[in-house]
């Protein structure tokens, strides 16, 4: 079986993009190595995830949701699986609502950025304040939790003019265009 020119190039585009997961799960998880700014830390892979799925559609999403989970959890000290579950469901909601509903655009990365990182941080706080008690509830909201999703928040659109480059350099590739 052969592999036609574009299925080359989207195995390519797609090995780059674990690659860039494996990347960024590198520098969110690895203590000093992306700057923590006033105890607030940047949660890189949701918006890389969220960006590439609106690239690549929802199956792609879902899947390589599903590596960058993985990867943070096997960085991580929780047993379960939540980052997997919830950037596998990030990716997969991304690439259908793009695919079907929104315009793949900067602004929708934003809005669907900032509703994954605000459930994220949403979600996080409350599975603290159930398995910590409630003491020190609002400080860790205002703390951590917001300045956390504000910092992430910040970096989604480096992330989506990266991916929307690797994207459009792959489909340039395509038509014999150059840059």
């Amino acid at each position: 079986m052969r592999l036609t020119a574009e299925k080359k190039r989207v195995i390519k585009r797609r090995a780059l993009y674990a690659a860039v997961i494996v990347g960024v799960s590198l520098l969110q998880n690895t203590p000093g190595l992306f700057p923590v700014i006033f105890s607030a830390r940047a949660f890189l892979l949701i918006p890389a995830v969220v960006c590439i799925a609106m690239f690549e559609g929802p199956v792609a999403g879902l899947w390589l949701g599903l590596l960058a989970g993985l990867a943070w959890d096997a960085a991580g000290a929780q047993p379960f699986a939540l980052h997997a579950v919830f950037l596998t469901a990030a990716g997969y909601v991304a690439g259908v609502l793009v695919s079907a509903v929104m315009r793949n655009n900067l602004v929708s990365a934003a809005l669907l950025g900032s509703a994954s990182l605000a459930l994220y941080c949403l979600v996080r706080w409350l599975a603290s304040a159930l398995t910590g008690g409630a003491s020190g509830l609002l400080a860790s909201l205002a703390g951590f939790y917001l300045p956390s999703f504000v910092y992430s928040f910040a970096l989604t659109p480096v992330f989506y003019i990266f991916i929307r480059a690797v994207y459009t350099g792959s489909v340039r590739k395509k038509r014999g265009e150059t840059a």
